[in-house]
């Protein structure tokens, strides 16, 4: 098994413990109760003493340092920070702070929606209110802590079909990208574009803004 670890802080190295089939990664740390990262002391509640060895998640850790970690069984690899392709924004890199939305997370067959009669299951979405028969989207706000350490942001956009679209609402709906209260990128969709791919580059970001109208599909950094 192999550990890709990407942040020089991590001193402390790595073993990993396979148990029933669950990957269990711990830091091995001498004589080491308390945890504290960078000053700050950090619950975890896994920890455990096993022959004069104490044990900590490595999630605990990682996660204190800033650093998402993803278990691929494919290949038997434990990262943690950077993934070579990518940090899906959904499930790898999951955002910290989430304004006016709620019930956001386009996940599964019943909370999916729907682009140009296509439905799409994997992404965020803002709050709503109706408009008669038609849904009229607020401005939603994810918040990510990208740490400065990817390149490209890739994401999907477009008006869902039960959107209010009438008068000036119909060319209105828009989504911005903001990297350290910066713009960096604002996109202005209508029900004609369909779904709308955007890369946008957020090299050095250390927190990514997305907000919008219009829900992200597919978020994705590299």
């Amino acid at each position: 098994m192999k550990i890709i670890n990407n942040n020089k802080k991590l001193v402390l190295f790595t073993s990993i413990v396979l148990i029933f089939g669950f990957v269990l990664g711990y830091v091995y740390a001498d004589n080491i109760i308390q945890i504290v990262v960078d000053g700050n002391t950090i619950s975890a509640p896994e920890a455990f003493i096993k022959n004069g060895s104490t044990y900590v998640p490595i999630r605990a850790v990682s996660e204190a340092l800033g650093l998402p970690v993803k278990w691929d069984g494919n290949i038997s690899t434990v990262y943690i920070g950077k993934v070579p392709n990518g940090l899906d924004l959904v499930t790898d890199l999951k955002p910290f702070k989430v304004d006016e939305a709620k019930n956001y997370l386009l996940n599964d067959s019943n909370n999916s929606i729907s682009i140009a009669g296509t439905k799409y299951n994997h992404g965020y979405r803002s709050d709503y209110m109706y408009i008669g028969d038609n849904i009229y989207y607020m401005d939603g706000e994810f918040y990510w802590n990208l740490g400065g350490k990817y390149k490209t942001l890739t994401f999907s956009t477009g008006v869902p079909d039960n959107a209010y679209t009438y008068g000036s609402y119909a060319s209105s709906y828009r989504c911005s990208v903001d990297g350290d209260g910066n713009s960096i990128g604002t996109y202005h969709v209508s029900t004609s574009d369909g779904l709308k791919t955007y890369t946008v580059d957020v090299t050095g970001v250390k927190i990514l803004k997305i907000a919008g109208d219009v829900p992200i599909i597919n978020p994705r950094v590299n």
